[in-house]
């Protein structure tokens, strides 16, 4: 074991690991305003990796007549003596940090231009924890990237155990909305390692720049999560996702019987419900609708599962006003009980 183990020991926990994050350009408070939104703009996606060099700072060892990648190689071989290295005043809070830094990355995290107030602490920015407490706070500096590159690259430089927003400058602070994982060598992201509260994942699977670095298992799993609903009734309702990303919906009827008014090219799509109705309602049904029906003789009175077409339209395709925003309602939690099982529907206009 080399003398300075916590290499060895952080390697599997960081180096071999690429780590996304995207925040907004709104500030925190604007970003309230805008909770629960499906396609939020002006987001920032930046990466970063912890590479080797990263670790003599991190660890609190500076090198002595030698470059940081011959003192990684000595440490590696365990050759390091004494008149190789310093030890930094601070080593013991880095260490602490270093420890914390792997779980740290997985929870609630701000970045923010940082304040310079430390001395022989170069860095642009701080990337550490929401926390009222002491936490890893890692150092990045911006690489210049082209202006048509939408993903930025950070490179983390150095560490430090404090509370990161005391060394932010005030209004530079950005919440962190997602933060996503892929072990190194792979060539997409496939982890979700964080998400903001109130922010709908419908954020990473509609933007266009985001997904293209997802990989298909992790998009089949954000696919599966977008649940479209009827926001006058909080229904989920089984239909083709909007490609604006909104997932409230209004019935046809609904929006005739409200006057609501529809946006130029607005159209309706089919949606499927479930609903539970006895023989005779459901031939009732079809025939207010146009639909064939049959004579009953001997109707049961026993309810069935039956699923109906509805047609819908998109809010976004729609002109909604403040009086009719009032009338919305959250999506109502699916119990299990309530779970519809489609294989023992009995699909009507499919």
């Amino acid at each position: 074991m080399s003398k300075f183990k916590e290499l060895e020991e952080i390697k599997d926990n960081l180096s071999n690991k690429n780590y996304c994050f995207i925040y907004s350009k709104s500030t925190n408070k604007q970003l309230t305003s805008l909770k629960n939104k499906t396609k939020l703009n002006n987001l920032v996606i930046f990466e970063i990796k912890f590479e080797e060099s990263f670790y003599p700072h991190a660890l609190g060892i500076k090198p002595y007549k030698m470059n940081i990648e011959e003192l990684i190689n000595k440490i590696k071989r365990n050759t390091l003596e004494i008149k190789d290295y310093q030890l930094s005043l601070t080593r013991g809070l880095k260490r602490e940090a270093l420890k914390k830094l792997p779980n740290t990355l997985k929870g609630s995290l701000i970045i923010g231009d940082y304040d310079n107030s430390k001395d022989a602490f170069d860095t642009n920015k701080l990337l550490g924890s929401t926390k009222n407490s002491r936490d890893a706070s890692v150092g990045l500096i911006v690489i210049p990237t082209n202006i048509n590159n939408k993903i930025q690259k950070y490179i983390p430089n150095s560490l430090q155990n404090e509370i990161t927003k005391n060394y932010i400058i005030n209004g530079t602070e950005r919440k962190i909305l997602f933060t996503l994982e892929k072990e190194k060598g792979q060539e997409k992201y496939n982890t979700i390692l964080f998400k903001a509260k109130d922010i709908p994942i419908h954020n990473l699977y509609y933007n266009e720049t985001i997904k293209q670095y997802l990989s298909v298992e992790l998009q089949e799993i954000i696919k599966k999560q977008i649940t479209n609903y009827n926001c006058l009734t909080g229904e989920p309702i089984n239909i083709e996702n909007h490609s604006s990303g909104e997932n409230k919906w209004i019935a046809k009827k609904d929006v005739e019987r409200l006057e609501i008014e529809k946006k130029d090219n607005a159209k309706e799509d089919i949606g499927k419900i479930a609903v539970m109705m006895t023989e005779k309602e459901m031939e009732d049904y079809k025939k207010n609708r146009g639909m064939e029906t049959k004579e009953i003789t001997n109707p049961s009175n026993e309810k069935k599962l039956y699923i109906i077409p509805v047609l819908y339209y998109n809010i976004s395709d729609l002109k909604i006003t403040k009086e009719i925003e009032q009338k919305f309602v959250p999506m109502k939690e699916k119990e299990k009980s309530q779970e519809i099982d489609k294989s023992k529907g009995q699909g009507i206009g499919d």
